[in-house]
Order: C-alpha cells, then sequence, then structure tokens
C-alpha cells in the first residue's frame, strides 16, 4: 500500500470538498481514505491512474513531490517531460539522478 498525504487540499466550496473524495474513489488503484490520507492499493499503477492522481493533486493543490515514487522505467518519457504542466511540482534533480524507480 501507498500512503499519500492530503493534508492542505484547498477547496473553493463544500462540493468541491466532496468532489475530491469522489473523485479519488474512481481511480481504479484507489483502496480508501484514511483521515485526510489517500492509501493506494500498491505502488505500481497505470498510467491512466498516474494521470488522475496528477490532475486530481494540481486541481486540489496537493504537494505533488510525493508522486515521483511512481515514476517508472515505462512512464519515464512522458512523466519526467519537462514540458508538462507537473514536472516542476513533482520533480527534484535529485529524483531525474537518480538510477532507482
Amino acid at each position: 500500500m501507498v500512503r499519500l498525504s492530503c493534508a492542505g487540499a484547498r477547496f473553493g466550496s463544500y462540493l468541491d470538498e466532496k468532489h475530491l473524495f469522489t473523485w479519488a474513489e474512481e481511480i481504479p488503484c484507489f483502496d480508501r481514505w484514511d483521515g485526510d490520507t489517500l492509501v493506494l492499493r500498491s505502488k505500481e499503477i497505470s498510467d491512466a491512474d498516474l494521470r488522475d492522481l496528477l490532475a486530481l493533486f494540481s486541481r486540489y493543490r496537493i504537494p505533488m513531490q510525493q508522486l515521483a515514487q511512481f515514476k517508472t522505467d515505462a512512464n519515464r518519457d512522458w512523466f519526467t517531460a519537462p514540458s508538462t504542466y507537473w514536472f516542476s511540482e513533482v520533480f527534484t534533480v535529485d529524483d531525474l539522478s537518480s538510477g532507482q524507480d
């Protein structure tokens, strides 16, 4: 299981907050909520799940650095592309120079 902190998420309204929880529950790798922590079934997630997590975290201004752990050889080309909207929020120089996934 992987635990992702969603503490400090920012909401515009009650329904906006509700949508964070329901949207996350629709992502196939979702396991459960543990307070303000999103628990995933595994570190091995699909590209589609990762894209949904990127969008979710970006939308609610949840710290995105914790998504760097999902970098793999298979998704490296698109996930670590400097031109993406998430790149500077997810990765540091150390993340990219590390040979480990």
